[in-house]
Order: C-alpha cells, then structure tokens, then sequence
C-alpha cells in the first residue's frame, strides 16, 4: 500500500502557540529507534492506525483475528508510550508526513490556565476565520 493511493483527506493546519508544543514526556523518546522496534505485523497495523482504521477494519484486511491486531496495537502503546488510540493515531500519521511527533507524547502534567485560555483563543480564532470564509480545503 502506498500513500498516494489512500490519501483522501486535504493538509490541514492549526495555529498552535510555540509554548504549547511541548516536547515528549521522556528525555529518550526517539520514533524512529520505536518503529524499528516494531515487528513487521506491528508496524503494518500501525500504518493502518495511521489511516483511522479500526481493529475489525485492519483485520479483516491483514487476514487475521480482530484479538490478534488488539495485541499488536497494545504492544505499539507500549513502544511509544501512548495512554490511547488517538495518540498512536496521530504520532502514525506524523511519521508518515515526516513530520516529528515528540510533541503528541502527553508529559505527566496538567496545563496552565494561561495555557488553557491561549490554546483556546487560538481555537476561537480559527473558528471565527472559518465562519467568514468557509473551510480552507
């Protein structure tokens, strides 16, 4: 599978405030060095998370048992520290773009309120642009 050939959705980008981008919660986090650490299976499922596919999706396209791609998407949490499947989602599409996903790791702690209201004006600017001018596709 390539990806020009499953690519469907438009690039989209959010104004996000530098000091929200944070880096990962471990000093050792390296992607690559993780997907090297996955098996072929685990890194085919993780391609596929990439995609939003789900496990009975994956399966039934890998020719395996939903309980068997449950196990490769644990062991992929594992590998790069992930607390859910929207996490491993996005550090997949990431890598895919190239793109470096230290920043989508969570660090054990909560954010600021300062953050807070910053990243939520960001969203409300984005929002009131898009209400003006309809999606940018």
């Amino acid at each position: 599978m390539t990806d020009s050939s499953t690519e469907v959705l438009p690039e989209a980008t959010l104004p996000v405030p530098r000091q929200l981008c944070r880096p990962a919660g471990h000093a050792n986090y390296d992607a690559v060095k993780n997907v090297a650490a996955l098996t072929p299976k685990q890194r085919q499922v993780f391609s596929f998370l990439s995609f939003g596919f789900s496990n009975k999706e994956i399966a039934a396209m890998m020719g395996v048992a939903e309980s068997t791609i449950k196990a490769h998407v644990c062991a992929i949490f594992r590998v790069f520290r992930c607390v859910n499947r929207s996490q491993a989602a996005l550090i997949a599409f990431a890598i895919r773009q190239h793109m470096d996903p230290t920043g989508i790791i969570r660090r054990p702690r909560t954010a600021t309120e300062e953050e807070i209201r910053e990243l939520s004006s960001a969203f409300e600017n984005m929002v009131s642009k898009t209400a003006h001018t309809g999606p940018q596709f």
